[in-house]
């Protein structure tokens, strides 16, 4: 294990998000969590096989009727409805608003970890038989603040997330690739874990506008990189790191 300062990611990581037939932006305007689950489960309840009826059983403590984050991102982790969150897809914006604070009550925020449900069906028996399998499912999150159109983020006041120091803040899996502009990440505390503020397992790009600070894990107070993440620096981007340090294994 090294220290890690500031690296370019492995080749291609830049191009990461490139643009999708299908992608989503949420405006979150509501700075509450929620609690959030989505489970699969067998439709007629009766066989335990999944198959045809199988559906994503999705609950959310959330009775406001506004999207959250948390909703937003299992949205676009699962590509379903949750909530007041519309499906998302493969690449998709979540978009904070000017000054406020997202305080994480629920633990750290999951990006990539999605699953799907893939229906087979078998023509070569009378009556076909249609069969489900839960698959992985990869996605892409890119955090940005809210503008009106032409409208330029300098003086601007940063949107916030934090865990008040009681959880890690985002944990990208090995299926997910974020991308950070105009944002604060703050008091996130993973414990005896490694990254306080952010655990990578896929890549991370840093385009603009960032800054970490107050970040405690046993290393990577700011940033821990698996083996096979990797953090990008695009065009203009800066990452302001207050304390403490991005390590890589």
């Amino acid at each position: 294990m090294r220290h890690f300062g500031l690296q370019q990611c492995l080749a291609g990581c830049a191009l990461v998000f490139a643009a999708t037939s299908h992608a989503t932006v949420y405006q979150i305007t509501n700075t509450a969590d929620a609690a959030v689950t989505v489970v699969a489960v067998d439709g007629d309840g009766t066989d335990g096989v999944w198959d045809k009826p199988t559906h994503w059983d999705v609950t959310t403590s959330n009775a406001g009727g506004t999207c959250t984050l948390r909703e937003a991102l299992y949205a676009s982790n699962y590509r379903i409805a949750v909530g007041a969150c519309e499906a998302g897809g493969a690449s998709d914006t979540i978009e904070l608003q000017e000054g406020k604070v997202y305080t994480l009550t629920e633990g750290e925020l999951p990006i990539g970890n999605g699953e799907q449900i893939k229906f087979t069906e078998d023509t070569s028996v009378d009556p076909p038989k249609t069969t489900a399998d839960i698959e992985p499912q990869s996605n892409q999150v890119k955090f940005d603040l809210i503008l009106d159109a032409f409208e330029e983020p300098e003086g601007k006041t940063l949107p916030v997330i934090t865990a008040a120091g009681n959880s890690r803040l985002i944990h990208v899996y090995d299926g997910g690739a974020m991308s950070l502009t105009n944002l604060e990440l703050t008091d996130g505390n993973a414990g005896a874990d490694n990254g306080g503020l952010i655990y990578a397992m896929g890549p991370v790009i840093i385009a603009s506008n960032v800054s970490m600070n107050q970040g405690m894990a046993t290393n990577g107070g700011a940033m821990y990189l698996e083996e096979g993440s990797g953090v990008a620096f695009s065009a203009g981007g800066v990452l302001k790191i207050m304390w403490p340090p991005v390590w890589v294994l």
